[in-house]
């Protein structure tokens, strides 16, 4: 079950609730939604998650940004730690190409990684 709604232009505000057991009624993760697009090609995004059942937080946040018509960046966090990024490049009509990369924020900040892992 789910309901949104937009207190202004290009905002989003939204409430749903996921049950874990399809036979059962339980109250399983709510989640708190929120989206605004400030610009076209710009947006900002995040959500907030209670698991009732594990009484544990989740939440994720993410931007999304077009740097021309045919080049965007994604970036993406979680409460976990990872961080993950999409940069998409449109070479044509018919030909998309994506350059993802993705890590966990926590091994660098815990100092179990050694160097940035950085790659293309």
């Amino acid at each position: 079950m789910a309901l949104i709604y937009s207190p202004a232009e290009n905002t989003l505000i939204g409430w749903k609730h996921e049950s874990f057991d399809k036979n059962a009624i339980k109250l399983g993760k709510f989640w708190s939604t929120y989206y605004y697009a400030p610009r076209p090609g710009q947006a900002v995004s995040s959500e907030f998650g209670y698991d009732v059942e594990k009484r544990a937080i989740d939440a994720r946040a993410g931007f999304v940004h077009a740097f021309t018509n045919d080049l965007t960046g994604k970036f993406k966090i979680n409460s976990v730690g990872q961080f993950d990024t999409a940069l998409k490049y449109k070479i044509s009509d018919s030909v998309t190409t994506t350059f993802t990369s993705g890590l966990n924020v926590r091994t660098i900040v815990d100092s179990k990684a050694p160097v940035l892992p950085v790659g293309v």
